[in-house]
C-alpha cells in the first residue's frame, strides 16, 4: 500500500487589519509568503517561528501578489493573521542575493505624492551632515546646525569640528526618525516598506505594486518641465 506525499504548504497574509505591524509595511491581504532569506519557502506557522529563533539578524521575507515580487526585512513574525495555503506548483522568479537590502518607507499624502527614504544609518551624515540635511531636504535642522556653527566660530576650530562631529554622529544614529518628522509634519503617512539596494530599485518596486504612484522629485521635475506663461 502506498502513500500520497502530502501537498506542500505555504503561508499568505489573512485578515490585515490596520493596526497589525505587517498593515505599515504595506501588506495586505492575500499577499503570498513565496521565500525567506532568498530560499523558497513551504512550511507552517510553527516551522516559520522556529526559523525566526534560530537568526538574530532580520529575516529577509519575500512575497508574491499577483505577478508582483517584493522583499521586506523583519524580526517580527506577528505580521498579521497568518493563514496556510497550497504551495504553488511552479513559484515565481526569486529576486537574487537579499545582502546588501536595506529597508526603504514609502510615504504619501493625501494627493497621493509618494516619497522615500531610507531606514538604515547613513554614511553620508556622519561624515557630512550638512550636505545630508540638505540632500534630504530637511530644511529647518540644517538652518540651526548652520547657526549653532556660526555661534561656535569665536571658539575656535576644535569646537566647531567637535560640533560638526556631534551633529554626524546624531545624524547618523537618528537620521531616518527626523526625515519621518519631516515628512509627517509636511502631510505624508508611511504607505508601505521595501527592501532594496538604492533608492531607484525601490522606486521601481513601489511603482509595480502601485502603479498609480507618483514620487515627489518626479512631480517636481514635471513641473519645472512645463511651458511658461507669457
Amino acid at each position: 500500500m502506498t502513500h500520497a506525499t502530502p501537498a506542500a504548504v505555504t503561508l499568505c497574509i489573512g485578515r490585515c487589519k490596520p493596526t497589525d505591524f505587517g498593515h505599515g509595511l504595506g501588506l495586505k491581504s492575500g499577499d503570498v509568503l513565496v521565500a525567506v532569506n532568498g530560499r523558497r519557502w513551504t512550511g507552517s506557522v510553527d516551522s516559520l517561528r522556529a526559523h525566526f529563533s534560530t537568526g538574530a539578524d532580520p529575516a529577509a521575507m519575500t512575497f508574491q501578489r499577483g505577478a508582483v515580487v517584493w522583499t521586506v526585512l523583519t524580526d517580527r513574525l506577528d505580521l498579521a493573521q497568518w493563514d496556510r495555503m497550497p504551495a504553488p506548483a511552479a513559484g515565481p522568479t526569486l529576486p537574487g542575493s537579499t545582502e546588501s537590502l536595506c529597508n526603504w518607507e514609502i510615504v504619501a499624502d493625501a494627493d497621493g505624492t509618494h516619497d522615500l527614504f531610507p531606514l538604515r544609518p547613513s554614511l553620508g551624515a556622519l561624515v557630512a551632515p550638512a550636505l545630508w540635511l540638505a540632500q534630504q531636504r530637511l530644511w529647518t535642522l540644517l538652518a540651526t546646525l548652520g547657526a549653532i556653527l556660526a555661534v561656535a566660530l569665536p571658539a575656535g576650530v576644535p569646537v566647531m569640528a567637535a560640533l560638526w562631529v556631534a551633529a554626524g554622529l546624531l545624524l547618523w544614529r537618528t537620521g531616518p526618525d527626523h526625515v519621518r518628522a519631516d515628512r509627517v509634519a509636511s502631510g505624508f503617512h508611511r504607505v508601505g516598506v521595501v527592501a532594496a539596494r538604492s533608492e531607484s530599485e525601490a522606486i521601481a518596486t513601489w511603482e509595480s505594486l502601485s502603479p498609480k504612484a507618483r514620487f515627489r522629485f518626479e512631480t517636481e521635475m514635471l513641473m519645472s518641465e512645463l511651458p511658461s506663461a507669457t
